[in-house]
Parts: structure tokens; C-alpha cells; sequence
């Protein structure tokens, strides 16, 4: 059986050589531009039936060069699905509200993996929450931030 999931999708690092392209390809998903903070930032939502996430995806996937934070709420769980071309894919179950969620046993499992080493469990700990992600995305926020003030600059001049 499949249902409606809320879908919040960020991408980043598009040009303006392929925003059209993944533009297309959103609102074929009948997804929304919510806002763009920069010309390579720029936000979606909607809502998906279930069955077609794993399509929406594999079209991400596809394109490759391209950054993504996608979030996919359906009541009060979900998951979060993150890629870059460098890390490549990773996913994390989230809360209603966005908050990673990581079971006891997972991060039992963590401890022992770590081998008690708690610098080794910290940097486990932190792939698991997806911060390696968050760092890039970051990266790419404040490179956009910074193209879109020199255009503006430029611009004025």
C-alpha cells in the first residue's frame, strides 16, 4: 500500500548549465521550489506517494554531480537521504522534526566497533548523524554565498 510523504529537498552546487534540467525534473515530481538562497542553493517540497521516492532518487543519483539533502516525513518518522559526488550516499532515520534518530543497540554497536577508543566512537558517531554531509553542504552554501556577492558586486561597478 502506498501513501503521501512530505519531501523537503535541498540541492546544491547547481550551475546554471543543469538547474533547468533538475528544475524539470522536480516538477515532473510535482515538487515546488520553496526558495533559493543563492543561484546553486535552492529548496523543494511537496508531497510524493511512496513508491515513487525510489524513482526520484535514482533520477538524483543519475545526474551525479550534483549535492542533495532530501528529507522524507510521513507522519512522525522518516528518513533523511544525503549525497555528494565525494561521500557519495548515506541515509539516517529522523523524527517529525528532523532530529536523527539513533537506537540504543546502534549505539552499542557504535561502542563496540570503536573498540572503547572514544575518539574512534566520535568519529562514528558523527558519520552516523551524517555531519561529513552537513560540512559539505556548508562548504557549499558559503562558496555560493560568495559567488553571488562578487556577481553583485560586478554588477554594480
Amino acid at each position: 500500500m502506498s501513501c503521501n510523504e512530505k519531501i523537503f529537498l535541498t540541492t546544491f552546487g547547481l550551475d546554471s548549465q543543469f538547474s533547468g534540467l533538475v528544475r524539470s525534473i522536480l516538477r515532473s515530481y510535482e515538487l515546488g521550489a520553496c526558495s533559493s538562497e543563492t543561484l546553486s542553493v535552492a529548496s523543494w517540497s511537496g508531497f510524493l506517494v511512496s513508491t515513487d521516492r525510489q524513482n526520484l532518487l535514482n533520477s538524483l543519483l543519475k545526474l551525479k554531480f550534483i549535492s542533495f539533502d532530501l528529507e522524507v516525513v510521513n507522519g512522525s518518522s522518516g528518513e533523511r537521504i544525503v549525497y555528494t559526488p565525494n561521500l557519495g550516499l548515506a541515509t539516517a532515520a529522523i523524527d517529525e522534526f528532523g532530529s536523527i534518530n539513533l537506537t540504543e543497540h546502534r549505539i552499542r554497536a557504535l561502542m563496540t566497533e570503536a573498540n572503547q577508543n572514544m575518539l574512534a566512537f566520535s568519529r562514528l558517531m558523527d558519520h552516523c548523524l551524517l555531519a561529513p554531509w552537513d560540512a559539505a553542504f556548508e562548504a557549499e552554501r558559503e562558496k555560493s554565498l560568495i559567488v553571488e556577492e562578487a556577481r553583485d558586486r560586478s554588477s554594480v561597478a
